[in-house]
């Protein structure tokens, strides 16, 4: 490999982690400082995938928190809604009692 094609590379990849990569791992750990997310950080493995747990009040919110990263526009982003084991536990009881309704019970 030529050495000008080497040095070329090696100031791309400079110039994406000095303008895209660190930035938005200092931000998530800002975010998560702020308690803009409730938890986040990087996969322990070789990878450069991150997890952020963020509670919204809604899809506006985190639009605009997640649109807030540098790499947003050059990466994906995959979002998971969680529920509350409070809330899902509400919601399978009053199931469980509607169906034993049905059943006569």
């Amino acid at each position: 490999m030529e050495r000008s094609f080497l040095d070329k590379d090696l100031k791309s990849l400079t110039l994406i982690l000095e303008s895209l990569v660190n930035p938005t791992i200092e931000l998530g750990a800002k975010y998560v400082e702020d308690g803009v997310a409730l938890a986040g950080g990087m996969f322990a493995r070789d990878s450069n995938e991150s997890v952020m747990i963020i509670e919204a009040e809604s899809n506006e919110e985190l639009r605009r928190i997640l649109e807030g990263f540098p790499i947003w526009n050059v990466t994906s982003f995959q979002v998971t809604p969680l529920e509350r084991y409070d809330d899902r536990l509400k919601s399978t009881r009053k199931m469980f009692e509607r169906l034993k309704a049905l059943a006569g019970q």
